[in-house]
């Protein structure tokens, strides 16, 4: 009985971490699109605030 306690407790700790990694790759990767789309609106008004 106890091999069984230990084999779900290891499946629950690998969907834990499954989720917390995909949560981090998501965040990064939405973090990077926004900082990106916000540098490419500066590179576009930077040479209008020049003119």
């Amino acid at each position: 009985m106890t091999w069984v306690f230990t084999i779900a407790v290891g499946l629950l700790g690998l969907v834990l971490n499954l989720l917390i990694i995909y949560l981090v790759i998501r965040l990064a990767i939405t973090h990077g699109m926004l900082s990106y789309s916000r540098q490419l609106s500066e590179d576009r008004l930077l040479p209008i605030h020049r003119d």
